[in-house]
Parts: C-alpha cells; sequence; structure tokens
C-alpha cells in the first residue's frame, strides 16, 4: 500500500482541549479513583497486548515513523555526537538508529516493557516509571514519541524533560490529536489526545521555545499526530 501525507505547519484553527480526565467506559475495567489505578492498567493492557516478537526495524518503516524519523533528522547535530534519552522507549527503534550514528543513546520504559522488549543493542536500557520518577543525567536530545499521552501527570514529565535538557537542548514530542474510540481503547491505553495548539501551549508553559510543529495526517485512515520540536534557551 502507498502511504500519503499532510503535513500542516500553524495554520490551523485552534480547537478546544477535551476533559484530560479518564474516560467513563474505563469504569468497565474496574474502578478508577486514584492515579495508581490507571497505572496499574496501563501495565495490564500491555500486558494483556504484549507481543509474541517485534521487529524493530519493521516499527521505523510504519508510515508515521518514517515521517518523524526524517523530521528528527533534520534537527539532530551533524557535527558531534550527542547524548540522547529515549522516554518511553518501547523497543528503543529510534534509539538504536540514532545509536548507530555514532550517538550515546540512554532508553528507558516500565520493567514490564523492558522484560518484553530488552534487546542487544547499542543502547543503555533503564526501567524506570515515568509516573513516578525520571532517569538521571543531562542531555542534549531527549525523545518523546507517543508517550505523554499516556502519562497522567503531562506537564510534570515535560518539566522533568526540560530539567534533564542541556542549554540549546532538543526534546521530540509527537502524540495523537484525538482520544481513541472506545472499542479500541483497550489496545491504546490513552488518557488524553492534544488537538490544536495544546501541546505547543503546555511546552511552551514549561518552559520550551517552540522551533518546529507539525500535524502529520494518515490519509488512508484519518489519523492525525502532533510533533513538536522544543529547545531549552540558553
Amino acid at each position: 500500500m502507498q502511504y500519503t501525507f499532510q503535513i500542516v505547519r500553524n495554520d490551523e484553527t485552534s480547537k478546544i482541549m477535551p476533559d484530560a480526565g479518564i474516560p467513563g467506559y474505563m469504569l468497565r475495567y474496574e474502578d478508577v479513583r486514584s492515579e495508581d489505578d490507571w497505572k496499574r492498567i496501563q501495565s495490564e493492557v500491555f500486558r494483556r497486548n504484549r507481543p509474541e516478537h517485534i521487529d524493530a526495524a519493521a516499527l521505523l518503516k510504519r508510515p508515521f515513523n518514517s515521517v518523524k524519523l526524517k523530521i528528527f533528522e533534520n534537527y539532530m547535530p551533524k557535527d558531534r555526537s550527542c547524548k540522547v534519552l529515549e522516554v518511553g522507549c518501547f523497543t528503543a527503534a529510534f534509539g538504536e538508529y540514532f545509536a548507530n550514528q555514532g550517538h550515546e543513546v540512554t532508553a528507558v520504559d516500565t520493567p514490564e516493557v523492558l522484560e518484553v522488549t530488552h534487546r542487544d543493542i547499542d543502547v543503555a536500557f533503564i526501567p524506570i516509571d515515568l509516573n513516578d520518577t525520571f532517569p538521571q543525567g543531562q542531555y542534549d536530545i531527549i525523545l518523546c514519541t507517543q508517550v505523554i499521552e499516556h502519562i497522567p501527570k503531562d506537564f510534570e514529565l515535560l518539566r522533568h524533560i526540560y530539567g534533564h535538557l542541556l542549554p540549546e537542548g532538543l526534546t521530540f514530542v509527537d502524540t495523537t490529536t484525538a482520544m481513541t474510540k472506545p472499542e479500541n481503547f483497550y489496545n491504546q491505553a490513552h488518557i488524553r489526545a492534544y488537538p490544536g495548539y495544546s501541546l505547543e501551549a503546555l511546552m511552551r508553559t514549561a518552559g520550551f521555545d517552540i522551533v518546529y510543529s507539525a500535524r502529520i495526517t494518515l490519509k488512508q485512515t484519518g489519523d492525525e499526530n502532533v510533533l513538536v520540536i522544543g529547545r531549552k534557551p540558553a
């Protein structure tokens, strides 16, 4: 199948941010009364749906990922090796790619995810629950791809990213612009979406200068992501 994309820069009409609360249909799963309930649900969804085999190279060839990778490449420094952190790494497919370009990469995800996805590649894996903590160190680049929509305290995550970037460091954040349909929720476990300019606004509030923003739409399905690159001022 041939995939085509439409990339729209900051000329969309701003939309209203939806309620960031947990959708009511989650109550079919269990009572959600606290952030701990939500974290348990995230872990359970992954355990129920974890794949038998993951082809990380194939993941980078997926339509959204291949477009994002080209955008990332345009902003990665070409004249030096960088310290790169991939948060919510899953298979660390992006991390492996940039490690192969000569960058020093650390990849983090929850222990239950890394139990399945950890691979013998030139990337340092660290098991961390981003709901509770953040890896130590300072980084030139922090990748946060398809993660923030799973984290109850999204602003706190962005502030952690900001605090662990070196001056002039960049973060690449992408996420969904629409909530998953209820019948597909257990495959995605998204807690919120970021339509319009909501992600850019949240990142600015966290301290970032926005250096790039785009909507990436898969025309065959109408699925849309927002990708924002933020810079920590010197």
